[in-house]
């Protein structure tokens, strides 16, 4: 068996206390979009077909390159134990657990005491704006680009366009 598919077999976010999540397949599905995102360097598309895709290009590579990018997720699923509580509310969605690992990934140390804090507003802004948008979606108060969030739109991608994020707001 391959490292890719070893890892993609491998309980490595439901081992970490942080990160639970309700299914088996939620759960490989979640480990090989991180690994993907690793390999890759960047944030990717995680349809199916890309994730089977991932695994099987990665079966066929120097196991060097995806064992490093499992050894960097697991680095970063470390990191996010300092900042999320155990079951946490914010990772009770595993749609959301990919752009916060990579957004977790991207930040310094010295920021980890900001971040929930920030996810925590972000998530209630999200929430009111979906809100706004459901009652009328017509109101000029409605922030397109959490609608565009919440669609998973490729033109707005607010955790990575590029290996740096934005700034906090």
């Amino acid at each position: 068996m391959s490292n890719a598919a070893a890892f993609h077999r491998r309980p490595v976010v439901i081992q970490r206390n942080v990160v639970r999540l309700q299914s088996h397949v939620a759960h490989y599905n979640t480990a090989a979009e991180l690994l993907l995102f690793e390999h890759a360097g960047e944030l990717r598309e995680t349809k199916k077909t890309n994730l089977d895709a991932f695994v099987k290009q990665a079966a066929r590579e120097h196991r060097g390159k995806v064992e490093l990018a499992g050894r960097k997720a697991v680095d970063v699923l470390d990191e996010m134990q300092e900042i999320f509580l155990p079951r946490d509310r914010l990772l009770g969605s595993a749609g959301q657990v990919p752009f916060y690992y990579w957004f977790v990934g991207q930040r310094s140390s010295k920021e980890y005491r900001y971040i929930r804090e920030f996810l925590v507003t972000f998530e209630e802004q999200r929430r009111n704006n979906r809100s706004r948008a459901n009652e009328n979606p017509k109101d000029r108060s409605i922030d397109r680009q959490f609608v565009d969030y919440d669609q998973f739109k490729p033109k707005y991608k607010r955790f990575g366009q590029s290996r740096r994020p934005p700034p906090y707001p």
